[in-house]
């Protein structure tokens, strides 16, 4: 592909996708999406996924950031972060759950199966203090909390 001389931000853009700078999350929002995605996807944006099909990100097996969709954020309750811990997910280090309110200490904890979490969003979720101890304490390699 020959870019010649940059002639505005359509060129700049397609200079920094072929560079390798420009990957966004993937957006789940369906078991369609799922089965559209490539398994080799290290970053998905999960917006409106039914809790039947949380399993089915077991595709990712390559996944190590994973965003929930703000918009999701009510909908996403303990019984989504338990089915999420019992997938195998390896390369896991970044789980965003900013912004969901009905995340609690028992969901949080049952994080515990996934120990390659390094950093954590629960803003806005009602994990409590002691909640937050039991996790850092039973996941060492926690570096990043907010």
């Amino acid at each position: 592909m020959r870019l010649g001389k940059a002639s505005g931000i359509g060129t700049v853009a397609a200079f920094i996708v072929l560079a390798g700078c420009g990957h966004y999350p993937a957006q789940i929002s369906s078991r369609q999406d799922i089965l559209r995605a490539r398994p080799d996807e290290n970053m998905i944006n999960v917006s409106g996924l039914p809790l039947e099909d949380w399993g089915r990100l077991q595709k990712f097996r390559a996944l190590e950031h994973l965003f929930v969709d703000q918009r999701m954020g009510s909908t996403i309750n303990d019984e989504y972060l338990r089915t999420l811990a019992k997938l195998s997910l390896p390369k896991l280090r970044d789980l965003n759950l900013s912004e969901c309110p009905n995340v609690t200490d028992v969901g949080v904890l049952a994080l515990t199966n996934l120990p390659s979490i390094t950093s954590l969003g629960l803003r806005g979720s009602r994990v409590t203090d002691d909640g937050l101890r039991r996790l850092a304490g039973a996941m060492p390699g926690l570096t990043s909390l907010s």
